[in-house]
């Protein structure tokens, strides 16, 4: 493969909008579905520039904390790192793709992957036990580097370091590479139709769809065969939802009438299942009767120690305290098949 291009820009509106005329590692996995964010939808209207490319708490909160992350990297592998800063990375034969790695291990090209993360899911101890994204994200970077590795820091729930080292997947590449290179011939390339990718579950695709079609201009459409089919789908997933709503509130109401005094539920070594304890009643104001009698006193009085009093008793009068009641929390989680139930 032809040596990859490095685009360097001044400031970072110049760098999005490098970002829009080519497919990054996030892309991809929206594109592929490894990713539980966002979807094709959203990759084809924030390149088109169709929706706003929106920071996340996640994201601001993991830029944020990328340099800590950095640094921890760096001192436990004596590894100088050099930021990528403002650079896109091109592929030497297919300029579409794109990759923006957050470091690479000084004098080389090997790049270093920092992540931040609530959750441990996808992480495990071995080296290189990341999460299905995760792989695919690096395993792009990888290919569009020619590089044959990637280190991978994270920090979970903000005091679990861990660090990996993912190994170049050339089946994995190619698979991307393939997914990659049929979007943007069917969606994004400028001399294409770059027609509109089929609607996801994504929010995005939710939001774009209102905001399209925002009002009624057809009486009817007629549906195709394939449309017919998805609207009967719709309404058995509907009457599949309603009787999964049953099924969970006849089986809490079972776990409740088990439980009957209890606050917690435990299984025989001790997990707990289920707890149901009490809460404080609410407390709740009739704002509109306090508003109302204390507009009638200001209209007579205006001292000052008198209206702080008459606040104080007007609220007092119309705060009402609700009655308390019990919470009901599931802990336990699915169990995996296999799984031992007794």
């Amino acid at each position: 493969m032809a040596e990859p291009t490095k685009l360097k820009h001044k400031n970072r509106d110049a760098w999005l909008e490098t970002r829009k005329t080519g497919i990054g590692a996030s892309d991809i996995c929206q594109i592929t579905g490894v990713t539980p964010w966002g979807g094709p939808m959203r990759v084809f209207l924030e390149k088109m520039g169709m929706a706003d490319v929106e920071e996340s708490d996640a994201m601001y909160w993991g830029t944020k904390h990328e340099p800590t992350v950095a640094a921890e990297f760096a001192q436990r592998t004596g590894f100088k790192l050099e930021p990528n800063g403002l650079s896109i990375w091109q592929h030497g034969d297919h300029p579409w793709a794109l990759a923006t790695p957050d470091f690479f291990v000084k004098g080389s090209s090997v790049p270093v992957e920092i992540k931040t993360t609530r959750m441990a899911k996808g992480w495990g101890l071995a080296e290189d036990e990341v999460p299905e994204f995760v792989r695919a994200q690096v395993t792009w970077q990888m290919g569009i580097l020619g590089e044959p590795m990637c280190h991978v820091a994270v920090l979970i729930a903000g005091s679990d370091y861990r660090q990996y080292i993912v190994e170049f997947d050339k089946e994995l590449w190619d698979f991307l590479l393939e997914e990659g290179l049929r979007f943007w011939k069917a969606h994004l390339d400028p001399e294409g139709e770059q027609s509109l990718p089929p609607a996801d579950a994504d929010e995005t695709t939710t939001k774009y769809l209102s905001a399209r079609y925002a009002t009624v201009e057809r009486e009817s459409h007629v549906a195709s065969d394939e449309v017919e089919l998805a609207a009967y789908a719709l309404a058995q997933t509907r009457a599949d939802e309603k009787e999964i709503k049953t099924a969970r509130t006849a089986t809490e109401n079972y776990l409740k009438q088990e439980m009957a005094d209890a606050g917690a539920l435990v299984a025989r070594d001790g997990t707990v299942l289920v707890t149901w304890n009490e809460t404080k009643g609410r407390t709740k104001i009739d704002w509109k009767a306090a508003y109302e009698e204390m507009t009638a006193f200001l209209t007579y009085n205006h001292d000052d120690d008198a209206l702080l009093r008459q606040v104080a008793t007007i609220l007092e009068v119309h705060t009402t305290e609700g009655p308390g009641g019990r919470r009901f929390l599931l802990k336990a989680t699915p169990k995996d098949e296999g799984d031992d139930a007794s």
